[in-house]
């Protein structure tokens, strides 16, 4: 489950998409917390052209 994006709290589905448009905008990559499996770690994820 993805938990924030750019230390933002994603709630829905929507607001992930929202959340990785704004990235995009600001960078090269998105920064997410994702709880996994029993456990919780940043990822990075690269937003292409």
């Amino acid at each position: 489950m993805i938990e924030e994006v750019g230390g933002k709290p994603v709630r829905a589905a929507a607001a992930f998409t929202q959340l990785l448009k704004e990235a995009k905008v600001r960078g090269k990559h998105a920064v997410l917390l994702v709880h996994r499996g029993g456990n919780t770690q940043f990822v990075a994820l690269p937003l292409s052209e």
